[in-house]
């Protein structure tokens, strides 16, 4: 049986190192930390994502695909939509804390 696996020297870790490793997260060498970049299947990931998306209403769904997903800048999507720039802005910011509580449901974190 070998040893587990150590980051070298180089790579520091944050104060929630533990918690991460704890949690099962697979982590990586992230501009000289110890990062996580997956803790469960990536294919479970995405369907948790996938389905907490979907359970947004329509305008909240649409605001966080086209400002996270399509990268559109909050002046660009609101131009795409015919609404003000506030608008998208507040509907993104009232949207997130709806997709992380989903997310958080199905044991994930955003």
């Amino acid at each position: 049986m070998s040893a587990p696996a150590t980051a070298p020297a180089s790579v520091k870790r944050t104060p929630l190192y533990d918690l991460h490793r704890e949690l099962g997260a697979k982590l990586i060498d992230f501009g000289g930390w110890e990062m996580p970049v997956q803790y469960s299947g990536i294919m479970e990931e995405h369907r948790a994502v996938r389905d907490c998306l979907d359970a947004l209403p329509p305008e909240k769904r649409a605001a966080v695909l086209g400002r996270f997903y399509a990268d559109l800048e909050y002046g660009e999507l609101a131009a795409a939509t015919g609404e003000k720039t506030d608008t998208v802005r507040i509907r993104v910011g009232r949207a997130l804390p709806d997709l992380r509580e989903c997310l958080e449901r199905k044991g994930g974190k955003l």
